[in-house]
């Protein structure tokens, strides 16, 4: 027996266990839940840009054109999968032969198998969650950023950090730095300080589209990818202090990101603070398609699965 390749191999393991960050030794698989999925039009509507662009194009110009009946749409997709569904429920547009021809465009049409967009971000605020009904699009947009603002620094109480804002605290896309105020935490790893990313942009007025997928308590929506918050990780040496990179938008704005940040929900605390966050946003959707596939939505979090198709789109809920 050669007893050096068993040595061998354990001071390898021993000298990489040595070589991870604390981050690193977080980041662990959670357990799916694949007796709860979720995959309500309303999800998938929410997280469609995470699809690819053909998916995409179906899902929207069906709903725009054709009249929706979900009962219908349901049990169409489930039969005959998505596109079948376009055709029974009206097709594309109002004529069968100029479905068929737009069906038939999109169809053969060459599209590589992944999604559009990495990041998506989806806000749909009912008219109950409104203090008053007549509030105009920029008066209900003032008030979701604050509500937002509020439960972003909740949240960080919560989770045992202080919150102070660095940038662009009076616009839209402010940026928080929550530092952990004490080492007593209940997970086994809590960075010492926690970056959260926004981009809260102005809200708009639903569209027939929008309605007939999330009904007519809908009073205002943002744009995809219109209201984003993030939470980086990020675990400093005594004495360091964050270090961010300055992009220029092109609407003429800057926005500030943090430096080697990590994703915090690939951690338990990080899908935590997402869990804590987005039962205060209830009708908040956040989802990304990278590492494995994320999508946070009222206090949830779910590990994203058959992303390539809106027929199989599916959330499955975790648990550390």
């Amino acid at each position: 027996m050669n007893i050096l390749k068993p040595l061998f191999l354990s001071s390898l393991l021993t000298l990489t266990a040595c070589s991870l960050t604390a981050y690193q030794e977080a980041e662990n698989q959670p357990d799916n839940n694949y007796k709860e999925a979720e995959s309500s039009l309303q999800f998938r509507f929410a997280l469609r840009h995470l699809m690819p662009q053909k998916e995409v194009l179906y899902l929207e110009r069906t709903l725009a054109n054709a009249e929706y009946d979900p009962e219908r749409w349901s049990q169409s997709m489930a039969d005959e999968g998505f596109i079948t569904s376009g055709l029974l429920s009206g097709g594309l547009d109002n004529s069968s032969a100029g479905a068929v021809g737009l069906i038939a465009k999109y169809a053969m049409k060459s599209y590589e198998n992944r999604p559009t967009l990495p990041h998506t971000s989806f806000l749909v605020v009912p008219k109950s969650e409104l203090p008053n009904a007549a509030m105009s699009v920029e008066e209900a947009t003032d008030f979701y950023r604050q509500k937002t603002i509020d439960n972003i620094k909740e949240t960080a109480t919560e989770f045992g950090y202080s919150v102070k804002c660095i940038d662009n605290c009076t616009e839209m896309r402010p940026v928080f730095e929550l530092n952990l105020l004490n080492n007593v935490t209940n997970h086994i790893y809590s960075p010492s300080v926690i970056v959260v990313s926004t981009s809260l942009n102005e809200l708009r007025k639903p569209d027939d589209s929008l309605l007939s997928v999330f009904g007519d308590d809908t009073a205002f929506t943002s744009d995809y990818s219109g209201w984003v918050v993030s939470f980086y990780s990020l675990t400093l040496v005594d004495g360091d202090k964050v270090s961010y990179t300055t992009l220029n938008l092109p609407d003429g704005l800057t926005a500030k990101f943090p430096k080697n940040a990590d994703p915090i929900i690939s951690t338990p605390i990080g899908r935590d603070i997402y869990r804590n966050f987005s039962a205060k946003m209830k009708s908040w959707y956040k989802g990304t398609s990278t590492k494995d596939g994320y999508a946070v939505y009222n206090g949830t979090v779910y590990r994203l699965a058959n992303i390539s198709s809106f027929s199989k789109f599916t959330g499955y809920p975790t648990s550390n």
